[in-house]
């Protein structure tokens, strides 16, 4: 991902787990991002990853409700490897994420 990036999850009326899982930043950085998880530009969850992670964040079904289901995942770290002499990639790159999956607390 980017240094932002946004989800939409659609509101259901309830409470639900946001399952978030990815690479070590470690590889790329020399120290962990602060990485922010806001719905509305409310902060809901907020990590600092220093190897793979897998994370879980509850999302409030009233802002979810409020804000159309939009879910912004920020870090303050990126690069861009064009940069690093690593590629001719031009992007923002500041998070490896593997799976991103959004479930009901109960299941």
């Amino acid at each position: 991902m980017s240094e932002r990036s946004t989800l939409w999850v659609r509101p259901i009326g309830s409470d639900v787990l946001l399952a978030i899982s990815g690479e070590s930043p470690m590889r790329y950085f020399d120290s962990p991002p602060a990485v922010v998880v806001s719905i509305g530009g409310r902060e809901v969850g907020r990590l600092a990853p220093a190897a793979d992670f897998a994370e879980s964040i509850r999302l409030p079904a009233a802002l979810l409700e409020a804000n159309g289901g939009r879910v912004t995942i920020e870090s303050n770290r990126w690069f861009v490897p064009a940069e690093r002499g690593e590629s001719a990639d031009p992007r923002h790159l500041a998070l490896r994420i593997y799976e991103v999956r959004v479930s009901r607390p109960d299941r």
